[in-house]
């Protein structure tokens, strides 16, 4: 059976009430990394159908990944790395060589670590070394971290945290695979690498909330290179490197090869330390506001509002959280992330004050 759980705010309390109602599976599944059935993470992307979740368990995996024709989401927990070795080659039809690479997929990316061991060079065959690389593909990047993406010494080698890579005309990029579509980028900490983020034709992308800190010495050390139109860049961190943003048209090394940065819209980003906080390139356009030069970066002020914590049993699997304001609907899925708790699945739920019911599904 479901189990409805209904919250009614108090001064300073927030109080549960169980109640009952039927239950049906979703189609979506859970998927465990590591277990019997799916020992890498790539057997579980394997066996995922749509909407399935794999959650990846503490650990330091070195296996590459690839996502193709897939609609899933990958959660990692504290303690989960995915970590680059000189065995890794390039991903299909590419010279970027990727710890997880993504094609015609919706992929969601949260809460992993990627440890880039300063590599970029040093594995057989010609490649860029990336954490993600992400071609006509959409979905999230959120609470990640991404360090070591570049190499030991300066050189002319590429290292990357997140690449996303589709201008039609690109060098060794036939057309095919079309666009990316819209992405974000959220919630992410990158360091220590030599271009945290080269978005390219992104569309529509947004990259919110980031912290950049340092860049590697060698070609471009940049913290974030934006080509496409209306990609929104708001409340970014950018600290301890030569370039923070460049908003590319007529590059200086590439022309208009990768495109053009058009209507880019440059909101309340904060800059410590960098030497020029943003380049606007000719034949680009952007609406800058809200921009800081600040040092030190405060932390951000902490905040403390009303939730609930649900939890079930860890051997059920399969179950998604819905909330309503009343017992009789309408249910909706809630985006709150579960985690592994003394043995629970838990998740927190804001409730801001509302009066509202909670099931299992």
């Amino acid at each position: 059976m479901n189990k409805l759980t209904e919250t009614r705010p108090k001064p300073g309390l927030a109080i549960l009430f169980l109640g009952l109602a039927t239950a049906t599976f979703a189609t979506a599944a859970d998927l465990n990394v590591p277990t019997t059935g799916y020992p890498t993470i790539q057997a579980a992307v394997n066996a995922a159908h749509a909407n399935d979740t794999i959650h990846i368990a503490p650990g330091v995996y070195t296996g590459q990944v690839q996502i193709i024709s897939k609609e899933l989401t990958l959660i990692g927990q504290p303690g989960t790395i995915l970590r680059a070795t000189t065995n890794m080659s390039s991903f299909p039809g590419s010279v970027h060589v990727p710890i997880i690479g993504i094609r015609c997929s919706q992929v969601t990316v949260r809460g992993l670590t990627f440890e880039g061991e300063r590599l970029a060079g040093r594995f057989v065959g010609p490649g860029d070394l990336e954490a993600i690389y992400l071609r006509q593909s959409s979905g999230i990047v959120e609470n990640c971290a991404f360090y070591g993406f570049r190499e030991s010494t300066p050189g002319p080698e590429f290292g990357t945290a997140i690449g996303v890579h589709n201008a039609d005309n690109e060098a060794n990029y036939p057309p095919v695979f079309g666009h990316l579509q819209s992405l974000t980028i959220e919630g992410n900490t990158l360091r220590d690498n030599q271009v945290h983020i080269i978005l390219v034709q992104g569309d529509k992308s947004e990259v919110r909330n980031n912290r950049f800190q340092g860049t590697a010495p060698g070609i471009v050390p940049v913290g974030l290179a934006v080509t496409g139109t209306n990609v929104t860049i708001a409340n970014n961190q950018f600290e301890n490197m030569e370039e923070g943003i460049r908003l590319m048209g007529n590059d200086p090394n590439w022309g208009t090869l990768l495109g053009k940065a058009v209507d880019a819209q440059v909101t309340s980003n904060r800059f410590c330390g960098v030497t020029t906080p943003v380049t606007l390139q000719p034949l680009a356009s952007a609406m800058q506001a809200g921009t800081l030069v600040i040092c030190p970066i405060p932390p951000p002020p902490l905040a403390i509002a009303p939730a609930v914590l649900l939890s079930w049993p860890g051997e059920d699997v399969g179950w998604t959280v819905e909330s309503a304001p009343s017992v009789n609907g309408p249910w909706a899925a809630s985006d709150a992330t579960p985690f592994m708790q003394y043995g629970r699945h838990s998740i927190a739920v804001p409730t801001d004050g509302e009066h509202r019911f909670f099931r299992l599904r």
